[in-house]
């Protein structure tokens, strides 16, 4: 009898790994076929989110609360919008005046940070235009506006599969998520 659980383990486990490794190695050949280039539109989508209009949360930001954005007002208020939805403070102690940073889905919150610093190097390097960097940071923060409420275990693994790469990590939010609304 033991020796028919053993068994039954042993090929549950490896069917669960061969799954595993087909999920992984489907993601590390999209990632080493893709153009190194930042043209985001040569990627196949992976994931679809319901989207949801933000204006109205935007608009009734403060321009003063917001602060300035290298892409302008209406970004600093997105942006504003984004730490808002995904950071609070939370006291260490009971009484105490000291406070920590609690983030909601932090690979998601450092991804948005690293992918930023990323496109103002590469607008300070004149790699690309103030323009598309504009509009490929607006993708990454309409993105993720949309999803904190949703279900992203699946992509979250995707993020980390980036390794901390920024372009790879613009890559995924702009290419390969679709938001429908």
């Amino acid at each position: 009898m033991r020796k028919v659980i053993s068994i039954m383990l042993v090929v549950g486990f490896m069917a669960h790994s061969a799954t595993a490794e087909e999920y992984l190695a489907e993601f590390t050949n999209a990632r080493e076929h893709a153009s190194p280039t930042l043209n985001m539109n040569t990627s196949t989508v992976y994931f679809r989110f319901m989207a949801m209009d933000q204006s109205s949360y935007i608009n009734q930001i403060d321009p003063s609360d917001a602060g300035t954005h290298i892409f302008g007002e209406y970004m600093a208020k997105k942006q504003y919008l984004f730490k808002k939805m995904y950071s609070y403070t939370e006291s260490i102690a009971p009484g105490s005046s000291a406070t920590k940073m609690i983030y909601r889905k932090p690979d998601i919150y450092f991804s948005v940070k690293k992918i930023e610093k990323y496109l103002k190097e590469e607008l300070k390097k004149e790699n690309l235009t103030a323009e598309d960097a504009k509009k490929d940071y607006n993708k990454v923060l309409d993105v993720a506006l949309n999803i904190l409420e949703e279900d992203t275990e699946s992509f979250e693994r995707r993020i980390n599969t980036a390794k901390g790469n920024a372009s790879n990590l613009l890559r995924i939010f702009v290419s390969e998520v679709e938001l429908n609304k």
